[in-house]
């Protein structure tokens, strides 16, 4: 096991051409996204293609296996972010712990954890897709092409829980997105 430390970063009060700013700066795999009219696990690039405006998105998280981007948007419409990253980052506009305590968490502090998604996989493959008798669409999660898939096979969201040494200083950070197979012994 590393010494990978996780640095908390907050920016308060952004506004869409800040926050577009900050989703340029990273190279992000996945992305989670939600608004009123529907939410999304997709591949970033997929979405970034789809050249929807990023403030459209009224809660956000981009992720990579190192470092996750997450935004809310405040009643004034303006955002909060939060970055969650083993490097410092690059804007100014970043402040070390934002109006919250710094929190500084090494990898011996956190319990990695998989949530399985919805649905089985319906044989689909291009994309793989799910389906889950309770959601009235196929459900298109953002698995590796090489992915071995099996009827019984589900989509899993892997997660890094990261606790300090205060009560509540526990935050969740995306880590990636993956399958999962009874008969195949576990997530990969």
């Amino acid at each position: 096991m590393s010494d990978l430390a996780i640095n908390r970063f907050t920016a308060d009060g952004v506004d869409g051409a800040a926050l577009t700013e900050l989703v340029d700066m990273g190279k992000w795999r996945w992305a989670y996204v939600e608004r009123p009219s529907g939410t999304e696990l997709t591949w970033f690039a997929v979405l970034a293609d789809e050249n929807e405006p990023w403030p459209s998105w009224h809660h956000a998280r981009l992720f990579n296996e190192t470092a996750e981007l997450a935004w809310w948007q405040d009643y004034d419409g303006r955002f909060t972010c939060r970055l969650l990253t083993s490097d410092p980052p690059t804007s100014p506009m970043w402040q070390p712990g934002g109006r919250y305590k710094p929190l500084n968490l090494t990898e011996k502090q956190w319990q990695p954890e998989a949530t399985l998604l919805h649905g089985r996989w319906n044989g689909k493959t291009d994309p793989p897709t799910w389906s889950e008798p309770r959601v009235p669409r196929y459900l298109a999660y953002p698995v590796p092409t090489d992915a071995e898939l099996k009827t019984e096979t589900r989509g899993v969201l892997h997660t890094a829980v990261y606790c300090g040494q205060d009560v509540g200083d526990v935050l969740t950070r995306y880590v990636s997105v993956g399958v999962w197979t009874p008969t195949g012994g576990g997530a990969s």
